[in-house]
């Protein structure tokens, strides 16, 4: 898919950073979790559940979903 319209590109990207705001609030990577942090750990555990749902676990096994997380914060 590519997106050509820029007012969508700008959504797609504010899209990206609510996700990553929801579910990584500093963390550059899963190593640097605190896993008691409450809110921020379950939703992070409920979107790689979701990710299953459109991925083959295989596939996101050796995928640090925290980092990909994380840049989307320095866009």
């Amino acid at each position: 898919m590519i997106i050509t319209d820029p007012k969508e590109n700008e959504v797609i990207i504010n899209l990206l950073k609510i996700v990553a705001d929801d579910c990584n609030l500093y963390w550059h990577d899963e190593n640097d979790v605190d896993k008691h942090n409450g809110t921020e750990w379950e939703n992070y555990l409920k979107l790689k559940d979701k990710l299953n749902l459109y991925m083959n676990e295989d596939d996101l096994k050796d995928v640090d979903l925290m980092k990909i997380l994380y840049r989307f914060k320095q866009i």
